[in-house]
């Protein structure tokens, strides 16, 4: 809630939310960069790479394929806020601080 008694409109709901800043996509040179670090893997439909409040969460590049980004609901439901394609990445803050992950893609 609000200061004001209002309820917070969510990011993806709100006309100013930045789509482009929030889920940039790699450029062929940066995922070219990216390759030394990490190694290529294929993995079946419908594989979780990472839970809800799982630690230590790598970051995940997409080269072929689709990745759903959801948050899980009250209800114990999930809701899909991000749908990564080819050199869209997964990452969030808590690969820097280990924290639990926000999300599960």
């Amino acid at each position: 809630m609000t200061d004001n008694g209002k309820s917070k409109a969510s990011a993806w709901n709100n006309p100013d939310f930045r789509s482009d800043l929030a889920f940039p996509k790699l450029t062929e040179e940066m995922v070219e960069r990216l390759r030394s670090y990490g190694r290529e893997e294929t993995l079946p439909a419908s594989v979780p790479l990472f839970t809800h409040g799982e630690r230590q969460v790598d970051m995940f590049v997409v080269l072929d394929g689709e990745v759903d980004v959801s948050l899980p609901t009250v209800d114990g439901e999930s809701k899909i806020i991000a749908h990564h394609q080819r050199f869209d990445f997964s990452g969030e803050l808590n690969l820097l601080t280990s924290q639990g992950s926000l999300v599960e893609a």
